[in-house]
Formats: structure tokens, sequence, C-alpha cells
């Protein structure tokens, strides 16, 4: 059965790999695009099965239209992949970031995904069924910033919070951190994951081994 599937990050490799992989398991998707970022180059087969729109993480209302967008072209929202990954950029050292420079990656990796979140989990609420899985994807070494780290962490502290917070709704929430540098691998178990029906992930994270393709069950 056809899943529609909606796929919201940062423009990133892991983003890029998670919507190859539903296109290739045949499911439909609607994916974000960062402003001004290029539409991804599409195998002619697969273009009627994806759509696009445009995410501003600064702006509460763009959030809101990227969950009306997703309804109008999906219909209905099988599952829903929200995807924090570390930018590939590396900050100025701590010391001198400037103001702006502090409040720009708050508004955008901290408060933006905070409004993607809110906007989702009110229209699973609405919708009632669905899957939503936060995933959080980032290196192994220490992360290029205290700044980097903090939004990092607040974006799996909000899911450690949703878990208890939604765990009797009759949609699913859950979420998938991951290390590993093989993102076609991670990006496959999350299809396969999505397709089970299998409650055993809800309500907690699940860190990616990398190795076995397996998820260890930690919180």
């Amino acid at each position: 059965m056809e899943r529609h599937v909606l796929i919201a990050g940062r423009g990133s490799a892991v983003l890029e790999a998670l919507a190859q992989e539903a296109l290739d398991a045949q499911e439909r998707i609607l994916r974000t695009l960062d402003a001004g970022q290029d539409k991804p180059q599409i195998a002619e087969s697969l273009a009627p099965s994806t759509a696009f729109t445009i995410w501003n993480r600064r702006s509460p209302l763009s959030a809101r239209s990227v969950v009306i967008r997703a309804t109008n072209v999906l219909e209905t929202i099988d599952e829903a992949y929200i995807i924090y990954s570390s930018p590939d950029e590396k900050l100025l050292p701590f010391h001198e970031l400037s103001p702006a420079d502090i409040e720009l990656k708050i508004d955008s990796d901290v408060k933006g995904y905070i409004f993607l979140v809110k906007e989702i989990v009110a229209q699973f609420s609405r919708q009632r069924s669905g899957t939503i899985s936060l995933v959080l994807q980032h290196p192994t070494a220490p992360f290029g910033s205290p700044l980097e780290a903090a939004a990092a962490a607040s974006f799996r502290s909000v899911g450690e919070q949703l878990f208890a917070a939604y765990q009797n709704e009759p949609f699913v929430l859950r979420g998938f951190e991951s290390t590993a540098s093989d993102l076609k691998e991670f990006a496959r178990y999350l299809v396969a994951s999505g397709r089970e029906k299998s409650d055993r992930a809800r309500g907690r994270w699940l860190r990616y081994s990398g190795k076995s393709g397996l998820f260890s069950f930690g919180r």
C-alpha cells in the first residue's frame, strides 16, 4: 500500500538519502527545501511521487504552511520525519560569535524546529493517526560549537518531553538518533521501520549503531 510521507528538515545529505529511499520504496512524499535551494534532480519515473515546499526555519507561518501544503498534496500524512542534522559549515569560534550570529542559530535551529514540530503534532492530533519520527543526525566528533551542541540537545529534549506528553494519543511519536556515516543504510532502516506495524519504538529515542543495522533501545 502506498504511504504518504512528509520529510522535513534543513537541506542535508541525510534528508536527501531519506527522500530517495522513500521514493525507491514507492512512497508518495512531500519534502522541504531551504529558501533558495534548487530542486534536486529526480528520475522521471519517480517525479509524480514527489512534491516540494519551502521551509523558512525562522518563521512560524512557514512551519504552518509546510503542514497545510502536505495535507493538500498528500491528503493524509501516514508518517512525518522531522530531521535535525548538524550543518556542514563550521561556526566561528564561540568567543567570536556576535549576538546576531547567536540569534540566527537559535531562531533557525531551536525555535524553528519547535514551530514545525508543534504544527505537525497538531495535525496528527486532528487526524488521530499516523507516526511522527524525530531524526537526530550528528557527528561522532565533538560538536563544532557549544551553540550547535545546544541546538541539537534542544531537539532531543523536545522529543523526550513529547514522548511523555503524548504517550496515550492515537498517533505514534518516536525518535531515531545516529552518528553513522552510512546515511543510505540509515535511511533504508528509517523507511523500513515506518512500514512496520510494530509500536516497539513508540515513545523513545533509538540510537542507531551503524554496524549491524540495528538500534539499541536507550533514552
